[in-house]
């Protein structure tokens, strides 16, 4: 047991070293909602869209294969000067294609905003991927206090230079964008020790290049397919809608994705130990143990989410609400996308026998089906219902997509997750939250209905849960 204990508490630190980097988009909500127009955040969306799209190709898989190698090899001083000189490479080339892309949208359209977005889009993908590698590295040396301390400052800086430049230079779009970029670079400075290290200590190897690509690359088109069913909508959304119908989903979208937030916090944790710990004879207890408790917390946290959404957006601080008033109707999303990241939460646990067994090539398969239900879906449902009509598209591709995975990966190692606990649960909060969406979304109605779900919670017994995580944790 002392192996779960053990992955707990690495992953604790993890977690919230990851969710403070992460936790910036939605601590710059207020300015989005409160300082900008609806188009004007539609547009941040569809740039941030960008750039989770072009890390794809930055990495080109190779970021899975960096996590694997590098830890199990006997060189791994080769591993690591290989994959990140690699990537400083990769990354020159695109950033320069796509700044090149943005001179050519300016001379071409006439459009000076297009060639701004552009540089500043290139810069930071430069920056953020190489800075990622190397906290990567940090993850796998157990390094966890660095990883939280650089990730601490990054946010510091990125969420004070966006208040300078939004606030009080009125920047808008671009310094969103110079705020980020500005964190990015300061994040990647504190790295540079590191890197300085690794490329000291090490050589190129074109053997190691080859076997890590052959390894990674499947995993490229698993992760396009898998950015298509998560930023398409916003594109359909323009086809059939505005760019105000984009502004408005992606700030539903961005509260119901605090799920999604945790996800990838216990994930950094997730990775490395089933790798770690795969050929370990009590592997498949080990997994659905942690897989269930896991389940258990994403799902309470999700319904509490749901149930708090309405209240925490309508705030105010000195007269400024957390969430704009123009932005409120964005909550009617908020628990149909946390839904979503429930399923997904499902498909990450369900990921170790894939890695395990080597049998990534199906990944791109599960990521499509996902892709090609979410595009259908959207097409279909956009036009009729909206922004609520994306949302329901993004649940229904992540249920099939996770249903495909644990159909697969059970066949190749069973795992036994306490499905009892887990149906239980999921029927419960579902019910819970349709009738707390029915009824006046008060204080006190968020309160009642909070304690009322703790309290059927501990009644069908999940009391015993919370104690032998939290024995394990301390």
């Amino acid at each position: 047991m002392n192996i779960i204990t053990n992955f707990w508490k690495e992953s604790f630190i993890y977690g919230i070293g990851s969710i403070i980097l992460r936790a910036v988009s939605f601590i710059l909500l207020p300015l989005y909602t409160n300082y900008m127009s609806e188009s004007e955040v539609g547009y941040i969306f569809l740039l941030f869209a960008f750039i989770a799209f072009a890390q794809i190709f930055y990495n080109h898989g190779l970021d899975s294969a960096f996590l694997k190698y590098y830890n199990d090899r006997n060189d791994k001083k080769t591993i690591g000067y290989t994959l990140i000189l690699s990537l400083y490479l990769t990354a020159l080339i695109l950033s320069g294609f796509i700044a090149l892309v943005g001179y050519l949208g300016q001379n071409i359209f006439y459009n000076i905003t297009i060639d701004q977005w552009m540089y500043y889009c290139a810069i930071i993908l430069f920056f953020d991927c190489t800075s990622n590698r190397l906290l990567t590295v940090l993850r796998i040396e157990n390094k966890s206090i660095a990883y939280l301390t650089i990730n601490i400052i990054n946010v510091i800086f990125t969420l004070t230079s966006c208040y300078i430049f939004v606030v009080h230079q009125s920047l808008g779009v671009n310094g969103i964008l110079l705020g980020t970029l500005i964190g990015t670079i300061i994040r990647w400075f504190l790295l540079l020790p590191k890197l300085i290290n690794i490329l000291c200590v090490g050589k190129f190897s074109k053997k190691a290049y080859l076997t890590s690509l052959k390894f990674g690359i499947p995993f490229l088109p698993s992760a396009i397919f898998y950015i298509i069913m998560e930023m398409s909508d916003r594109y359909f959304l323009i086809i059939f809608s505005n760019i105000n119908e984009v502004g408005l989903y992606g700030i539903g979208y961005k509260i119901g994705s605090i799920g999604m937030l945790i996800i990838t916090a216990f994930n950094l944790g997730w990775q490395p130990f089933y790798n770690k710990i795969g050929n370990n004879k009590e592997a498949n207890n080990v997994f659905g143990q942690i897989g269930s408790y896991f389940m258990f917390f994403i799902i309470a946290i999700s319904t509490l989410i749901a149930l708090w959404s309405p209240i925490i957006m309508k705030i105010k601080i000195n007269n400024i609400s957390i969430i704009g008033s123009e932005f409120w109707p964005a909550y009617n999303i908020v628990p149909v996308i946390l839904l979503s990241y429930i399923f997904y939460a499902f498909y990450i646990i369900s990921m170790p026998s894939m890695y395990i067994y080597e049998k990534q090539k199906w990944s791109p398969v599960f990521r499509f089906i996902g892709a090609i239900s979410n595009i259908i879906m959207n097409i279909f449902l956009i036009p009729k219902y909206g922004i609520m009509g994306a949302a329901i598209a993004t649940n229904f591709s992540y249920f099939i997509m996770t249903i495909f995975l644990y159909y697969k990966s059970n066949q190749w190692m069973h795992i036994k997750y306490q499905w009892n606990l887990i149906i239980k649960q999921i029927a419960l909060s579902i019910i819970i939250v349709i009738i707390f969406i029915n009824q006046s979304q008060s204080l006190l109605t968020a309160l009642s209905f909070t304690i009322f779900y703790v309290f059927l919670l501990m009644l069908f017994g999940f009391k015993k849960i919370v104690i032998k995580v939290y024995k394990q944790l301390i």
